[in-house]
C-alpha cells in the first residue's frame, strides 16, 4: 500500500506532528508513506518541511499557486503520479479544495483528516476557504475527524456522508525514564514552581489568559516561573502584556523547542488554555512524558482529560479559575505526582500511540480500496 500525506502548514505543530507520527508508524508496518509539503508560491519551503525532512521521513516539496484552481489541481496530480499512490491523505483545507476539483475516477482515493477549526469572525479569507472546503469534502472518499468535538463541528452533510473519528496518536519515547527518577528533583516545586506550555503563539491558544492567570499566581508564589514554548504572530502582543504586568523576570518565551518531552519533564505543571482544539497533540505529549496538568474545559480537552489523575479542567477564559487550578497542582506531594505520571503513561500507551492510530487508518484505507475494487 502506497500512501501520500499532503500538508499545508508553516510550523511543526499539531497536524504536522500527527502526520509525522502516522507516516513513521506506517513505514514501520511496511507501508510506503511519503509526505508532500506545500511550499510558498515563490518555491521557498516552510519550517515544517525542514523539520520533517530532518526526521528522516520521505518528504517532498511542491510549489503551490496563490489560490487553489483546477490547473494547480492537475499539476498536483501529475506531481504525485511517480509515487504510484493508492491513497492520498490530505491534512488541510487547501489540499482538500484542490483534490475536490479532480474527477473522482481520475485520481487515487482521497482521505481527509479534519484537525479542527480556528475562529473566522475577523478573517474573511479563512471564512471563504472554509466554505470551499465544506463543498470539497463532499467530493472526497472519506473525511475523518480527530475527535468527537471536531466531528460535531463538521457540516451536517459531511457527517451524513459517513465521516468518522480516529483519535490522534504520537510516537512512543525512544527512552522512557522511570517516573521516580523524573520526579527526584521535584521536592522544591511548591517553593519555586515552574509552569509551562507549548503551542503556536496565536489567538486560539489563549496564552494571554495564561499570562494573566500567572500574574495572579505570582502574588501567592513570588518565585514562580512561566515558560512558553513556540513561535507565532502574537509574540509582540504577549511580550508587551508580560512587560505591562511587570513579569519580565518571571516569564520566558523560549521560542520553538525541538524536544518537547525534555521541556515537559522540566515542568511542575503543564497548561493547555486553548479556546479551540481538534485533538490537542500537546496533551498527548504530556501523557507520554508525564507531568501534572491543567487544561481548559473545551470539548476536545474534555474528551481526553477524563479524570483528575490525568489533569484538572478549568473554566475556559477564566483567569482566576486557571490560577486556582495551578495552585492545586503546585501543592501536590511527590507521591501524588508519581501516581499522576504513571496513570498518564498507561493511558497514552493504551489509547494514543502512533501504532494504534496507524491501525485505525489502515482499516479506513483498506475499506475504501476494497470498495473501489469491487466497483
Amino acid at each position: 500500500m502506497n500512501i501520500v500525506h499532503i500538508l499545508d502548514v508553516d510550523g511543526y505543530y499539531g497536524s504536522a506532528a500527527m502526520a509525522a507520527a502516522l507516516a513513521r508508524a506506517q513505514q514501520e508496518k511496511g507501508i510506503a508513506a511519503h509526505i508532500v509539503c506545500f511550499r510558498r508560491p515563490d518555491g521557498t519551503e516552510y519550517e515544517a518541511e525542514r523539520r520533517l525532512r530532518s526526521m528522516g521521513l520521505n518528504v517532498h516539496g511542491w510549489r503551490t499557486s496563490r489560490w487553489p484552481n483546477p490547473v494547480s489541481a492537475k499539476k498536483l496530480l501529475r506531481f504525485l503520479h511517480p509515487f504510484d499512490v493508492d491513497v492520498i491523505h490530505s491534512h488541510g483545507y487547501k489540499s482538500n479544495i484542490l483534490l475536490g476539483m479532480l474527477c473522482c475516477r481520475q485520481r487515487p482515493i482521497v482521505v481527509s483528516t479534519q484537525h479542527g477549526y480556528t475562529a473566522v469572525e475577523n478573517d474573511p479569507k479563512l471564512r471563504l476557504y472554509y466554505a470551499l472546503d465544506a463543498i470539497a469534502m463532499l467530493r472526497l472518499d472519506r473525511v475523518v475527524a480527530v475527535s468527537a468535538a471536531t466531528l460535531a463541528q463538521l457540516p451536517a452533510s459531511i457527517q451524513r456522508a459517513g465521516a468518522k473519528v480516529v483519535c490522534n496518536g504520537i510516537g512512543e519515547l525512544s527512552r522512557a525514564d522511570d517516573a521516580e527518577t523524573q520526579l527526584s528533583t521535584g521536592e522544591l516545586a511548591e517553593a519555586r514552581p515552574l509552569i509551562g506550555s507549548i503551542g503556536r503563539l496565536a489567538e486560539e491558544k489563549n496564552f494571554a489568559l495564561l499570562i494573566q492567570a500567572f500574574s495572579l499566581l505570582n502574588v501567592r508564589y513570588p518565585l514562580a516561573r512561566l515558560k512558553i514554548a513556540g513561535e507565532g504572530p502574537l509574540y509582540d502582543d504577549l511580550y508587551k502584556l508580560v512587560t505591562d504586568l511587570n513579569l519580565l523576570g518571571s516569564v520566558e518565551f523560549t521560542g520553538y523547542v525541538e524536544n518537547t518531552d525534555e521541556f515537559i519533564r522540566t515542568l511542575d505543571v503543564y497548561v493547555n488554555c486553548s479556546t479551540t482544539e481538534g485533538m490537542p497533540i500537546s496533551i498527548l505529549e504530556v501523557y507520554r512524558a508525564g507531568c501534572p496538568m491543567v487544561a481548559s474545559n473545551i470539548e476536545a480537552n474534555k474528551e481526553i482529560v477524563t479524570s483528575p489523575q490525568l489533569g484538572l479542567l478549568f473554566q475556559s477564559g477564566n483567569a482566576t479559575a486557571l490560577c486556582d487550578a495551578l495552585a492545586k497542582q503546585i501543592t501536590l506531594t511527590s507521591q501524588q505526582k508519581l501516581g499522576i505520571v504513571k496513570h498518564q503513561r498507561s493511558v497514552f500507551a493504551a489509547k494514543h500511540s502512533a501504532a494504534a492510530m496507524c491501525d485505525a487508518y489502515t482499516d479506513v484505507y483498506q475499506a475504501l480500496l476494497d470498495k473501489r475494487k469491487s466497483g
